[in-house]
């Protein structure tokens, strides 16, 4: 008993153990990750951490989108974020921000490097090259405290490209006219673009960047959508999917492998199953009773059928298939019928078996007559003289 005791301490020690290892693996490798640029949980210079945590207090449901596929806020006025990543829209998901943005709602676009051409193509905006210092101009009074609140000049990669927008207006521009923020009505709906120069990073957002003149050039967005609203990080794109070329889940193999609650049910199915093959045991031969239990004989259920018959009062239906069995064994091969009268039936037993003499006859007679008057109690005595008679005559 000691050692079965023992032996279940040490394997439930030793799946603890396992589980507390893939933890520290799981903690280990996310710490050890390089940051990745627009992480919204990231406090790296290129995260967005200091951008949630600011909408966050201001009161704004901010959110990250699913890496499932493409999905927009189902709330009413809602924002977008939609930063430079890995994965391209596609013509059908820049059809549905188009008309999702022309119902009401609001997107912010921020574009470096190379505008994805599905956007480009929908919406209109690009960026040009430029390649010197600049000096910045105000060119809309956006923001009512500060109308000449204008970030310092510098050397820009490139600039916003708005001769396919046709709506679209210079926020903030240079000295030479080139736009560097801009903001495009689009139906009932607003979306805003940004260059390089304006990502709202934490380095943007830090004190040593400027934080004040940064951060008052993303307040007129939150200006199109009320208080409290949905601002929605567009990961999917930026990040990539999960499920890699596959649009959309549509198994269960799927679900277990590329989401979250799938691969914490493999998780689980695996420590469970591991647990329950340590603790398993041989089942080994089976326990006798205390007490064996006599079983009935033969003889017992004959008694028992008996007293059922007895208590049915099937007396005469016994006797006259007794009487037809006698009937049938002795004329079977004289081939003579037992449908035929007593009289007669022995009559012609006698005369075509000569085996049957006076004395046989005589006694097949009161046979035939104990079974005609037979009753409950001598019944059983006529049908063991009939068994008797049989093997007399070799029947």
């Amino acid at each position: 008993m000691m050692s079965q005791l023992r032996n279940r301490n040490w394997t439930t020690l030793g799946v603890i153990l396992l589980v507390g290892l893939l933890f520290f693996v799981s903690v280990f490798t996310s710490n050890s990750e390089t940051s990745r640029p627009f992480d919204p949980q990231s406090n790296a210079p290129d995260g967005l951490l200091l951008l949630r945590l600011w909408l966050e207090e201001m009161g704004y449901d901010a959110r990250m989108q699913s890496q499932m596929g493409f999905d927009l806020p189902s709330q009413p006025q809602s924002l977008l974020l939609v930063y430079p990543g890995s994965r391209e829209f596609t013509q059908n998901e820049a059809e549905r921000l188009y008309k999702w943005v022309e119902a009401g709602n609001s997107a912010a676009f921020f574009l470096q490097g190379s505008v994805d051409p599905e956007l480009r193509a929908r919406f209109g905006f690009d960026l040009a090259a430029v390649d010197g210092f600049v000096r910045n101009q105000s060119a809309q009074p956006l923001i009512a405290d500060h109308k000449n609140v204008v970030i310092e000049g510098g050397s820009l990669e490139s600039v916003l490209n708005l001769e396919d927008a046709e709506t679209g207006v210079t926020v903030l521009g240079t000295e030479s006219g080139e736009s560097q923020i801009a903001v495009q009505q689009i139906g009932k709906g607003t979306i805003w673009l940004f260059n390089g120069s304006f990502s709202f990073v934490n380095a943007q957002l830090s004190d040593s960047f400027g934080r004040q003149t940064r951060a008052a050039y993303f307040v007129p967005i939150l200006r199109t959508i009320p208080e409290g609203a949905v601002v929605q990080l567009d990961t999917y794109h930026l990040f990539g999917s999960l499920l890699g070329d596959a649009q959309e889940i549509t198994s269960i193999q799927g679900w277990l492998y590329y989401t979250a609650w799938g691969n914490a049910t493999l998780f689980a199915a695996l420590i469970l199953g591991l647990y329950l093959l340590l603790q398993g045991r041989r089942l080994g031969p089976a326990l006798p009773t205390s007490e064996e239990m006599r079983r009935r004989e033969a003889a017992e259920y004959v008694v028992a059928m008996a007293n059922l018959y007895r208590r049915s009062n099937v007396t005469a239906d016994v006797a006259a298939y007794q009487k037809q069995r006698l009937k049938q064994q002795l004329g079977r091969p004289l081939h003579l019928g037992s449908d035929l009268a007593d009289a007669e039936f022995v009559q012609a037993l006698r005369a075509h078996d000569p085996r049957f003499d006076a004395a046989r006859i005589e006694k097949m007679n009161q046979l035939l007559k104990s079974l005609d008057h037979a009753d409950a109690d001598s019944l059983i005595q006529s049908a063991a003289e009939v068994d008797q008679f049989l093997k007399e005559v070799g029947r």
